[in-house]
């Protein structure tokens, strides 16, 4: 994110987020080709997927300009879920580690880290789409 702020409008919760069109073209490409990055963000023990910028595009309200509204690609969809499902594999073979070990933090935290990357949850920061094949943020 590029900046933003958390604002109340006449008791309504108004999230605003700046982002710049640069870095979040390349990841469009990506998401229409499959491919897609998980980076580091504070607050989500899985990780931020590069295509929720692509995501936030798409169901934004626009203050100015024209921008485009990318859809959710079917290769991205398909490619996400394996790329997600690998990632609490690897989580959960972490945990066995850790549980042999007797390590009881470090199992704990992988454990949650498997059950977050593969159920949908509100906090969990990933796009996915709904059955109409629209952007969910």
């Amino acid at each position: 994110m590029n900046g933003g702020a958390w604002l109340t409008v006449a008791d309504l919760p108004v999230d605003v987020l700046f982002r710049d069109l640069d870095t979040i073209e390349p990841w469009h490409q990506d998401a229409e080709h499959g491919s897609l990055e998980i980076l580091t963000q504070s607050g989500g023990l899985g990780g931020a997927p590069t295509y929720v910028p692509v995501g936030e595009l798409a169901i934004c309200h626009r203050i100015i300009g024209d921008l485009p509204r990318p859809a959710f690609y079917t290769a991205l969809a398909r490619n996400a879920q394996v790329r997600w499902q690998g990632r609490a594999s690897v989580s959960l073979m972490f945990a066995k580690v850790s549980a042999q070990l007797a390590d009881a933090i470090c199992c704990t935290g992988m454990l949650a880290n498997a059950v977050l990357l593969r159920q949908p949850c509100p906090t969990r920061p990933t796009s996915r789409m709904d059955d109409q094949r629209k952007h969910l943020v």
